[in-house]
């Protein structure tokens, strides 16, 4: 055998390839050509723009539509809004340049596409779920939108990806291009709403009310005035008739049911209810309260005579700036100081939110704009106690303090409770509850919140019965206005639904009207009178029963004759649109009403007039 052939030799073992680690694994979406200056021209135009849409711009437009009901100033809210802004846009900025590759591109196009979702959502997408003013919403009557509105803002989420993954050469091109956009865009709106607006006034600079002396009566004669907003006559009418019994608690009072208001809204009629000025819109709402609060005969009444007057409502409103009212109406107050810069921004951001956050979001973000005053001057410490309207401590407060009897010579006191209105948070025993959103939970709600303030009431009187001074007081139990529903015209009232009834509505608007005066002899159950009376009536009636002379104010109720006939007429805010609470004042429509307010037969539209300074669908 030939030593010299070479024998196969045997393969070399193969070595085992080392499994990739996770950091290898996930390598490409880190791996980037690109430099640290190219991905900051991307970084760059997208975080400013999100930055200053979202904590900038957006606050600011809902500052410069609200600002009526914000209690801080734009000088107060923009430096902090500027500081937000700033911060935001460092932190996206550093982390969408420091990041690389894939993932760069990823956090871009996300960003990209909740920016244009928010642009859109306030500019096309938002469902009308009407004004902040209490309403609950029942958010279950939008599900198909809410899940349509989900479903818009995943596409749009998405569609820079997709640019992304087919042109990727344009995408660059593409996100910085919409960046600059809406920038550019949101900017000149923002210009235009600044240069347009009535008025930037700053409402931190008003005067405010102690909830101070709230429970304090004179020894000799009070006029007390129970204003339960929007109580209407067809709730005190359900009342009455489940609970006939209350006939003999309300003993001494008449029931005047043939009343009308004077305006369909909260504001001007609380307004006018203080000071018997009218006003036609054809001023600034905010003229037109300094000119109500400073000139009006029934004030100027009752400053001369030193009635001990104290008035309980909310004032951003009603009054506008309490500070008017120093002098006259003993819980008044010059401003406070300002709350933490922190407070206020956060609740400018909550309001700004609900505007560009998707439906399914909206719940979170859906307060009271009452509420946010009691937000942003929340004092832990008690340095301002400020009435704001809550019926259930003021019960509470009353049953556990009771009334504080002074010696002075007549006292006159106000209070505004929520009554009939919306949101819903009392039973009818005065505690603090929730209802259901859908309908027979808004007609629970109204029924039992309105026979709770009727119980506080019932309160009130046995209070003034312990000390001994119930034949000494004068109670009137009334409404800014009746019932409310956005429509053109009182003619397409049928338009919306009898919330007690589920019928369709009738024209009427009705507010109650209760008086017992004082020395009344209160064992004759509840009266009820026929009278054509109207909130001009009341302050002659106020002045009357402080034994002031009241004829140059006007005619009380006393003056009017039980079948005497009186024109009256009623001043409301007709919207733009049936059914919508886009423009809610958008006309002045007068009505002449002749006869019994209770039958819609006898109201006549004899005027309609476009409002010229709106009060809730514009700023100041």
């Amino acid at each position: 055998m030939d030593s010299n052939v070479e024998r196969p030799t045997a393969p070399a073992p193969e070595k085992k390839k080392r499994p990739a680690t996770a950091g290898e694994k996930l390598a490409f979406l880190w791996r980037d050509k690109r430099n640290w200056k190219q991905r900051l021209f991307n970084a760059l135009p997208v975080s400013f723009a999100v930055a200053y849409t979202f904590c900038l711009f957006q606050p600011l437009e809902v500052f410069v539509k609200n600002n009526s009901f914000l209690p801080f100033g734009i000088r107060t809210l923009t430096p902090p809004l500027i500081f937000l802004a700033l911060g935001v846009f460092a932190a996206l900025g550093a982390l969408l340049t420091l990041v690389r590759g894939k993932i760069h591109n990823a956090l871009v196009s996300l960003s990209v596409g909740f920016l244009v979702c928010g642009y859109l959502q306030c500019n096309l997408f938002n469902i009308d779920h009407g004004t902040l003013d209490g309403a609950d919403v029942a958010w279950h009557d939008y599900r198909v939108k809410t899940i349509l509105n989900l479903a818009l803002w995943v596409i749009l989420i998405l569609l820079p990806f997709l640019v992304h993954y087919l042109f990727p050469k344009i995408w660059k091109y593409a996100v910085r291009g919409i960046a600059g956009l809406l920038f550019v865009a949101q900017t000149v709106a923002l210009i235009v709403m600044l240069l347009t607006s009535d008025s930037l006034y700053d409402n931190s600079q008003n005067g405010y009310l102690k909830r101070e002396g709230i429970y304090d009566v004179s020894e000799n004669n009070n006029v007390v005035v129970f204003l339960l907003d929007r109580f209407d006559n067809k709730y005190a009418d359900a009342i009455l008739e489940a609970e006939p019994e209350l006939e003999n608690k309300l003993g001494g009072f008449t029931f005047y049911e043939n009343f009308v208001g004077s305006y369909s809204r909260t504001y001007p009629s609380v307004a006018y209810l203080l000071t018997g000025v009218r006003t036609d819109y054809s001023v600034k709402p905010r003229e037109y309260l300094e000119n109500a609060f400073t000139t009006s005969p029934f004030l100027a009444a009752l400053r001369e005579n030193k009635i001990d007057a104290r008035i309980y409502t909310d004032v951003p409103y009603t009054i506008g700036n309490a500070e008017w009212l120093i002098g006259t109406v003993e819980n008044a107050a010059p401003p406070m100081e300002l709350p933490p810069k922190g407070r206020i921004l956060s609740a400018m951001m909550i309001l700004s939110s609900y505007r560009w956050t998707p439906e399914a979001l909206k719940p979170y973000f859906h307060y009271y704009t009452n509420d946010y005053f009691t937000y942003i001057y929340d004092d832990p410490d008690a340095k301002y106690d400020v009435y704001s309207s809550d019926d259930v401590r003021f019960r509470a407060d009353l049953v556990r303090d009771g009334l504080t009897v002074k010696d002075t010579a007549a006292t006159y006191l106000f209070y505004h409770l929520s009554g009939s209105h919306e949101p819903y948070y009392m039973d009818a025993a005065g505690n603090r509850t929730t209802f259901p959103t859908d309908k027979e939970g808004k007609r629970e709600g109204l029924l039992q919140q309105t026979r709770g303030d009727i119980g506080t009431l019932l309160i009130y009187i046995d209070k003034l019965k312990e000390a001994g001074l119930y034949d000494k007081t004068t109670i009137i139990v009334t409404a800014d206005h009746g019932r409310t529903g956005t429509i053109t015209d009182l003619e397409h009232a049928d338009e919306i639904e009898n919330v007690l009834t589920g019928e369709p509505d009738t024209g009427e608007r009705v507010p109650v009207l209760m008086i017992k005066p004082a020395g009344e002899d209160t064992t004759v159950p509840l009266r009820r009178s026929q009278k054509q009376l109207s909130h001009e009536n009341l302050c002659p009636t106020i002045l009357e029963a402080l034994g002031l002379d009241h004829t140059a104010v006007g005619r009380s109720v006393d003056d009017i004759g039980e079948d005497e006939e009186v024109v009256r007429y009623f001043y409301m805010n007709g919207a733009k649109a049936n059914r919508t609470t886009a423009s809610r004042d958008w006309n002045l429509i007068t009505y002449k009403i002749t006869g019994d307010a209770n039958d819609f037969a006898n109201w006549e539209r004899i005027d309609v007039k476009r409002i010229e300074y709106p009060y809730y669908d514009s700023s100041r």
